[in-house]
């Protein structure tokens, strides 16, 4: 009995003494809790503070490109605060710190240039005629000069109106304070708006006669309610169903789309892609390789002045300073060298048959049994006349499709606009083959055209 009242007692000891350490366990466990979480606590602000500061400092860079136009000492004070902001922060990484930083005082450098050629010291805007004026363009420049606008005579003699004034625009960005140079320009544009006019005239004679003929055709009766080709339905399913893009891409196609408004002055390479990393949220990267094949480096000077254009068109224009671009791989922009981006070209065929079916004329009747020789003769020479017609009018819309996908689409990345891009139709699938960037073809697969 004793025994028995000794083990009871020993086996309550020990369940206080289990009972007990588990308490003790989980009061070291709570002691632990408060200082990993006070930790975490710390992190998060951390990391919501640097998130705050770069969304304020996004927002001071689009009003400092905005203002300086205008108003370049205020430009210039908001991003001196920006800078002041960033020294004192210390959210940031050191190395994201560094970088803004010499991004914002490179904007500081820009802003200060250009109120010293906008405003007098006594604040007043300094009038166009006392702005400094050109030094005189030496011998060596002269010469070339003089043989780039023999050039664009030639284009123009040979009918080459639209690439003359081309050449003239180029030649004027590169030689404003030239008067010849300004006036090939003005010349340049004037003849080329003049055979503008004379396409057009051309044009619509074309599309006279062309409605003449509609009329001759609708005033057959039809042969149902409504005609179409027999495998009108067979060719809509041939069209090609487009690119599909990832979430991921489709924001970068959105950022590329909307707007900006830059102002780089002799800046560096780095802070330019920079800039463009800030504002539009996407990331942009440099593809090293690429900047040797081009004898490029981060420091490579650029410079780029313009308001309310497309962030592709801006993105375009401020590597082309140092003869790069830039493709989308792996849902990101990554800048490389024009030779890199035609081997990162895509071919695809996209086929428009259906298309072409609704804008050229019905053919004729086939050749009827029961016909004299003479008359089978006569039917099948109108069904091969009709059949030539139809690939005429074929070719000429797959034409203006041409058109209007090359002016419509990212222009600047056609070959016909001075880009790379290509687009020919093939007749006999009806197909257009499109060699572009991926970027391009996602633009054409959600456009509707070429869905």
């Amino acid at each position: 009995m004793s025994e028995c009242r000794y083990n009871r007692i020993t086996g309550s000891n020990c369940l206080v003494f289990a009972i007990l350490s588990g308490l003790c366990l989980a009061g070291a466990v709570r002691a632990d809790d408060p200082d990993k979480e006070l930790l975490d606590q710390v992190r998060r602000r951390e990391k919501v503070a640097a998130q705050k500061l770069e969304s304020e400092l996004r927002q001071t860079l689009i009003d400092a490109q905005r203002l300086v136009r205008y108003n370049p000492s205020k430009a210039i004070q908001r991003l001196k605060d920006a800078l002041a902001q960033l020294e004192d922060d210390t959210a940031l990484p050191q190395d994201r710190r560094m970088s803004l930083k010499r991004m914002v005082k490179d904007q500081i450098r820009v802003a200060e240039a250009e109120q010293a050629n906008t405003f007098n010291p006594d604040g007043t805007r300094i009038q166009r005629a006392d702005r400094r004026r050109p030094a005189d363009t030496p011998s060596g420049d002269r010469d070339k000069i003089n043989e780039r606008l023999k050039a664009i005579q030639e284009l123009q003699n040979d009918g080459k109106t639209e690439q003359a004034r081309r050449a003239a625009d180029e030649l004027a960005n590169r030689h404003p304070g030239d008067p010849s140079v300004q006036a090939a320009e003005r010349a340049a544009s004037a003849i080329d708006q003049v055979n503008a006019a004379r396409k057009l005239l051309k044009n619509r004679e074309k599309a006279l006669v062309g409605s003449n003929l509609d009329m001759d055709q609708s005033s057959m009766p039809p042969r149902g309610d409504m005609e179409f080709p027999k495998n009108f339905a067979e060719k809509t399913k041939n069209r090609s169903t487009g690119v599909k893009l990832t979430v991921k891409e489709q924001a970068i196609l959105s950022a590329l789309n909307s707007t900006i408004s830059v102002n780089f002055k002799n800046s560096k390479l780095e802070d330019a892609i920079q800039h463009f990393q800030m504002v539009t949220k996407q990331p942009i990267i440099l593809d090293q390789e690429a900047l040797k094949d081009v004898d490029a480096s981060y420091d490579s000077p650029v410079t780029l002045s313009v308001q309310g254009i497309s962030v592709r068109t801006a993105l375009r224009k401020i590597l082309a300073e140092v003869g790069m671009t830039y493709v989308i791989k792996n849902e990101s922009i990554q800048v490389t060298s024009a030779q890199r981006a035609r081997e990162s070209m895509v071919t695809r065929a996209y086929y428009i048959g259906d298309i072409l079916a609704g804008m050229a004329a019905p053919l004729g009747l086939p050749v009827q049994p029961g016909l004299t020789a003479l008359q089978q003769f006569q039917q099948a020479q109108q069904l091969r006349q009709d059949q030539q017609l139809q690939a005429t009018q074929s070719a000429e819309a797959a034409k203006q499709i041409i058109e209007m996908i090359t002016s419509t689409t990212d222009p600047q990345s056609w070959r016909a606009n001075g880009g790379i891009g290509t687009v020919v139709y093939h007749s006999a699938t009806q197909s257009l083959i499109i060699n572009q960037s991926a970027e391009i073809h996602a633009l054409l697969g959600g456009g509707g055209l070429l869905k």
